[in-house]
């Protein structure tokens, strides 16, 4: 979890394709203070989830930056249909890594009974 996780969500559950946000309003919804080089330099705000992560969570949420203000403390991010939505399935380590295609059943099991019978009396029990 991200401490750049509330932002994302208030991202998501946006209607508008453009929202144009004070750095206030995002301390309000972080509940904490951007760090300093987010109101020095514009690198910060770059939409490159490798390693940032406050960026990969308006990613993750479908928009993307379009103008950052540093003197007027503002940025203006958009709707980026391109990305994938923000709540996957999959967690952890091979998050966005695997792709599961279409028509897969996850909870399907994985021997038919008559396989697993098989190898119970092979192995008069599980291997």
């Amino acid at each position: 979890m991200s401490k750049y996780d509330p932002l994302a969500d208030a991202l998501a559950e946006t209607a508008e394709n453009r929202r144009r946000i004070t750095f206030a309003e995002i301390e309000r919804i972080l509940g904490a203070p951007l760090p300093p080089t987010a109101r020095k330099d514009n690198a910060w705000w770059a939409n490159n989830a490798n390693g940032h992560s406050q960026a990969r969570g308006w990613l993750h949420a479908g928009f993307r930056t379009a103008e950052v203000n540093l003197e007027g403390e503002t940025v203006t991010f958009v709707r980026d249909d391109t990305r994938q939505p923000r709540r996957h399935p999959l967690f952890g380590i091979m998050k966005d890594r695997i792709v599961i295609a279409e028509g897969v059943d996850l909870t399907a099991p994985a021997l038919t009974p008559e396989e697993l019978d098989e190898i119970e009396k092979k192995y008069d029990r599980w291997p």
